[in-house]
């Protein structure tokens, strides 16, 4: 029962946070249905699984390099060529855990009877909004716990011309995602009833 009540209290928290986040870009007459943040804190995702061994090889070979440099007496900027590689070997091992942490705590979702919004806040704030009546398809992902994320389409985004671009440069066009979401199949329905009732 506590364990009940402290994820309501923690919920509601985190639905508070966001509205205040999300609040300052409704338009006048906009009406928020439903508000949320990604899942916090540290947690493993798929693509952990293929970057763990990776970081680890690269900043080992960094260390070793180093290492191997400076017990051999080699120049002063063969010791020092090395110590970049290992910074950068770190920051992928573990310094990316912190920005991704520090990311999703910087960002609100929200559902409107207009607009998908996404709000990421930090130093570079940045609003994406998304028209309901011009999202494509919409799917999601659950878990057993039912937390998962959402996916959304746009119109120019299921263009002929914008599935190329995505082809051969991914980093081009994102597709918009509530990511990591809470009641997740909850939240996937009122995106769809809203989305229907903005084409009426």
């Amino acid at each position: 029962m506590t364990s009940s009540m402290d994820q309501m209290t923690a919920d509601s928290m985190a639905n508070f946070i966001a509205q205040q986040s999300l609040l300052p870009f409704l338009a006048p007459g906009e009406h928020l249905i439903w508000s949320g943040r990604p899942r916090q804190g540290f947690f493993l995702q798929p693509q952990d699984f293929f970057m763990i061994p990776f970081s680890l090889a690269f900043a080992g070979f960094a260390v070793f390099w180093t290492f191997g440099a400076w017990k051999s007496g080699a120049p002063w900027f063969f010791v020092l060529f090395g110590v970049p590689f290992i910074i950068i070997g770190f920051l992928m091992l573990i310094g990316r855990f912190f920005s991704d942490s520090r990311n999703r705590t910087n960002t609100a979702y929200g559902l409107t009877d207009r607009r998908v919004l996404i709000v990421r806040g930090g130093k570079n704030q940045s609003v994406l909004s998304y028209d309901l009546k011009k999202l494509g398809n919409v799917s999601f992902f659950q878990n057993a716990a039912g937390r998962g994320s959402i996916f959304f389409e746009s119109e120019i985004q299921s263009s002929p011309q914008a599935k190329a671009a995505l082809m051969f440069n991914k980093g081009n066009l994102n597709l918009p995602v509530f990511f990591q979401i809470e009641r997740v199949k909850e939240v996937y329905d009122q995106i769809m009833r809203a989305k229907e009732n903005s084409t009426q």
